[in-house]
């Protein structure tokens, strides 16, 4: 009885274990068949995005080959021009684009290998051309779409997509980074201390330094200051940084860090230890491309394009004559006519006066708008000729205020400009067209800007005191300059702000001088947006709140100096695709296409 009742005790455990055997070899197996559809769906997503990406590079290649074609159409149809023009206008690199285009744009296709992704190339209208407004510079919008498939666990397909938008246009490559030189041996990008920069940048050398040139401010220009030292971080760029083709051995060459170029560390891969110190040397650094190939270098001599277009215009120097007073229009919200279109002696405009001249205003002397002045030229141009006397520094047009060259229905003539035979401040200013200054500029406090502004010597971006304007968003301004480029004294100090904010800048800028661009955020808090080209780029910077000198002593308070926010630095570049979408009046072309990457990402499904 006792067996019997063991044997029974046995069969009930082994039943147990046979049961929880069984549960959790099912659980096991579910995991493990769990696991496998998980792995196969990771492997059919990583397949299905490398398809996309095949089909993008495939879309690039397209884009390519209809470039040139397009290129190869410009060429055919400038080679029968006749006569004094022998460039095409706007109007014939755009038939070229649609010659070398028309195939690709709002088609979808798979390519002929019957690969696993599906190409969209859509072109869709730019800012400008939604606003209906003149072509300044022929630019096609491109929307690339790539989707890749890969088929994934239980039948089901997994699908990618990579989009991009790309720019097809006429515009110089030198708008196409945040910051840029040539590839030329005495082209360097000199960062000191904590500059931030969002955008590609492209440079034949780097210079990277933790360590920041400033001038306490004073009255003097800066080349006859004694500069000072502030240590900060090294800068951060979020971005791509390319540089040119150059053999292995040269390098190591082109990379400086507080002054000591890099070295291989031992690597048998210069590319690899150029990176990795690279990567060490920046707070945030971007990925370096190498045997990048840009085409700089197709902007006419800035200030042969000056001097040509003042060369017809009839000024006559003032002389003895200058010692006539000022012709003045004043009267606040009170409006006036001019008198006659030409007028031999200075002219002042007193603040918030309204001023009409029907036709080209021609003053043979210097022109001062007072604050909320407004100047409407009609159906003509804006001639200032100052004293005619090339040893004057003083500035032959003050430009505040609103100056407007329209048409008789009161639109923008976009065949009007103005010209400054002499130096020109423009401060407080709103205006959209091209200015022509053949001597230095002065750019002052806030700027409402959409257009070109041609300058045949300097460039300053300086102003007292601290000054937090309305930045000009929306509009596009392009200063191109024969000298160099300085910006200093800018939104100075914080004084008692405990949340420091920058003066905030739209523009881009390209210097032709050998010194190139040179920009000062130690006690200036500024940020560009838009870009810079130029043979030499200097940027310095320190990060945080700086406040001005005590009255004990001489220097700033950095009262902030261990900031670790790479965003809190008080020198900012920032690119903007303004450019493409919103071409600002006079901007120089080129006449071949080329075209430029804006943005590329993967939507989520």
């Amino acid at each position: 009885m006792k067996l019997k009742e063991e044997n029974g005790y046995a069969a009930i455990v082994a039943l147990i274990v046979i049961v929880l055997l069984t549960v959790i070899g099912t659980n096991l197996l579910q995991v493990t068949l769990s696991s496998l559809v998980q792995a196969r769906k990771t492997e059919s997503r990583s397949e299905a995005e490398y398809n996309a990406r095949m089909g993008m590079e495939e879309a690039l290649a397209r884009i390519n080959k209809a470039v040139a074609q397009g290129n190869a159409e410009i060429q055919r149809k400038t080679a029968m021009l006749t006569g004094d023009s022998n460039t095409l206008d706007v109007e014939g690199v755009q038939d070229a684009y649609h010659h070398a285009f028309s195939s690709l744009e709002a088609n979808s296709f798979t390519p002929l290998n019957e690969s696993a992704y599906k190409i969209t190339i859509k072109r869709e209208p730019t800012k400008a051309e939604t606003e209906k407004k003149k072509i300044e510079a022929f630019v096609a919008k491109l929307v690339v779409e790539s989707v890749g498939e890969a088929p994934s666990a239980n039948g089901h397909v997994d699908r990618s997509t990579l989009k991009a938008t790309i720019y097809v246009t006429s515009l110089p490559e030198e708008f196409y980074y945040v910051l840029s030189t040539p590839d030329d041996p005495a082209s360097v990008l000199t960062l000191n201390g904590a500059a931030y920069i969002e955008g590609d940048v492209f440079s034949h050398a780097y210079s990277l330094s933790k360590t920041a040139t400033y001038y306490l401010e004073t009255n003097e220009n800066v080349a006859n200051m004694t500069p000072r030292y502030k240590e900060s971080t090294y800068p951060s760029i979020i971005g791509v940084a390319e540089v040119p083709f150059v053999p292995s051995q040269d390098l190591l060459s082109r990379f400086q860090k507080d002054g000591i170029p890099f070295d291989d560390n031992g690597s048998s891969s210069v590319k690899k230890a150029v990176q990795s110190q690279w990567n060490q040397a920046l707070v945030l650094a971007p990925t370096l491309k190498f045997q990048a190939n840009p085409h700089f270098g197709n902007i006419q001599p800035i200030d042969e394009v000056v001097v040509r277009k003042g060369a017809t215009i009839p000024f006559k120097k003032l002389g003895e004559s200058s010692a006539i007073e000022p012709l003045t229009y004043q009267g606040e919200d009170q409006s006036g006519v001019v008198s006659t279109s030409e007028v031999n002696q200075s002219v002042i405009i007193g603040e918030k006066h309204h001023l009409q001249s029907p036709g080209t205003f021609q003053i043979n002397g210097n022109l001062t708008m007072q604050e909320d002045a407004d100047l409407q030229v009609i159906d003509g141009n804006l001639l200032v000729g100052g004293s005619g006397d090339e040893t004057d520094t003083a500035a032959s047009a003050t430009l505040r205020g609103t100056v407007s060259l329209v048409d008789s229905a009161g639109t923008r003539n976009s065949d009007a400009f103005i010209y400054v035979n002499g130096n020109a401040v423009l401060e407080d200013l709103t205006f959209e067209g091209n200015i022509y200054v053949n001597g230095d500029l002065y750019v002052q406090k806030n700027f409402q800007i959409n257009g070109t502004v041609y300058v045949s010597k300097n460039v300053y971006f300086t102003e007292d005191g601290a000054t937090k304007e309305t930045p000009n968003t929306g509009k596009t301004l392009v200063i191109l300059a024969k000298g160099t480029v300085e910006a200093y004294n800018l939104n100075l100090y914080d004084y008692d702000s405990p949340t420091p904010k920058p003066k905030e800048m739209h523009v881009f800028i390209v210097s032709q001088a050998p010194a190139g661009v040179t920009l000062y955020g130690v006690g200036s808090n500024v940020r560009f947006v838009g870009g810079i080209h130029a043979n030499r780029i200097e940027l310095n910077a320190v990060r945080g709140k700086v406040n001005k000198p005590k009255q004990d002593t001489t220097e700033p308070d950095f009262a902030d100096a261990q900031n670790n926010d790479p965003k809190s630095s008080r020198l900012s570049t920032i690119y903007a695709d303004d450019i493409f979408e919103n071409t600002p009046p006079g901007i120089p072309i080129i006449h071949r296409l080329s075209y430029h990457i804006q943005s590329m990402a993967f939507e989520s499904n």
